[in-house]
């Protein structure tokens, strides 16, 4: 297990020679098992309820880190990975931090994890940005049941923005170079809601938006030709069934639509509301009181708030970004009616980039 260990700081950004200088999972040693898997989740908190079905299937697994927790993960983005740790015992929800891993040193390495945990151990290492702020770092943090105590971090080197002609190497048996290991005062990180990271970049497993709107015009037409409300009802589960079949990371990327809305909010957060299709929307809530669990309005010091506040109402752009999971839809709708609903339908959405189509 040491080895494994060294293996995984190495992905972090580490040498062997410097791994004795950094904490050890044995250091912060489980206090209590759990025996088996106990299926207990407590989804009294409307934001564990929101994740309800990650959290059942997580649930379902049996503890996998600090004795008697599971930790359970998503991505949120580009290059971002999220999730929960439920407590077996009482079925205590924790969400995760938010990880960013976008241009970390070793992020292309095959085996590189950005969340690295152990049954036997209440060490978490995080590799990246947390929650879209500070530095991009290595973070090693001490979970308590409720809370995260930074021990200690590296910081991150990251990947060059240019190519660098190739030199000769001048320490002994290419070995990288070491980054400076940063011993910090115990610091507490509060658990955030997940949210997506930027990027655009398209991957193999990003839903493609042609589908999406087949769907979704598909169910309105088998919504509409229902001969009774059990015949609709149903339109609406396959509906569902067919955007879980395409959205398998909810993450989408270059997708096009027009603004239909671009306002914001009492507290002067950015609302902005796309137009996919005939009667098809995708955007943020539209208040501050219905986003304080979804976290997807545009906050004026993120990035995407400085792409979009240029815009103008009705403008064609490209972006991306990712939808909220959700049981009845399998993504978050926020009509009030199954009418509304599956004949005009706005979706939930996080943006992460936003560009003008040109």
């Amino acid at each position: 297990m040491r080895r494994l260990f060294f293996i995984a700081i190495a992905l972090c950004g580490f040498t062997n020679a410097k791994a004795h200088q950094v904490p050890e999972f044995s250091q912060f040693p489980a206090r209590e098992y759990s025996r088996g898997p106990t299926g207990r989740l407590d989804l009294s908190d409307p934001h564990a309820y929101s994740y309800r079905t990650r959290l059942r299937e997580g649930a379902r697994q049996g503890a996998n880190f600090a004795g008697h927790y599971t930790v359970v993960t998503w991505g949120c983005g580009t290059d971002c990975a999220t999730g929960a740790i439920i407590d077996a015992l009482t079925g205590h929800v924790v969400f995760l931090t938010v990880v960013d891993s976008y241009q970390m040193e070793h992020e292309m390495d095959p085996d590189f994890k950005s969340i690295i945990f152990r049954l036997d151990s209440r060490l978490i290492v995080f590799a990246g940005r947390l929650n879209e702020e500070g530095e991009k770092a290595t973070f090693f943090m001490d979970f308590d049941g409720n809370k995260y105590r930074r021990v200690y971090r590296v910081i991150d080197k990251g990947i060059a923005e240019e190519p660098k002609a190739v030199e000769t190497p001048t320490n002994p048996g290419n070995t990288p170079n070491v980054q400076t290991p940063v011993r910090e005062q115990p610091a507490t990180v509060t658990p955030t809601a997940p949210f997506a990271s930027p990027g655009t970049a398209r991957r193999d497993d990003d839903a493609d938006e042609a589908a999406f709107i087949s769907i979704i015009s598909a169910a309105r037409s088998e919504y509409n030709n229902g001969s009774n409300d059990m015949a609709k009802g149903a339109a609406r589960v396959h509906r569902r069934d067919r955007l879980c079949e395409l959205l398998h990371s909810m993450v989408v990327r270059g997708w096009t639509g027009t603004i239909a809305n671009l306002s914001s909010s009492s507290s002067g957060k950015g609302v902005l509301v796309v137009s996919i299709g005939p009667q098809i929307k995708i955007g943020t809530t539209n208040n501050d009181l219905s986003d304080s669990l979804d976290n997807t309005l545009l906050n004026p010091s993120s990035g995407v708030f400085g792409q979009v506040v240029s815009l103008t109402q009705e403008q064609r752009i490209l972006f991306s970004g990712s939808f909220l999971p959700g049981d009845t839809d399998c993504v978050q709708e926020t009509s009030l009616t199954q009418e509304g609903s599956m004949t005009d339908p706005e979706f939930l959405f996080h943006f992460t980039d936003v560009k003008a189509v040109q």
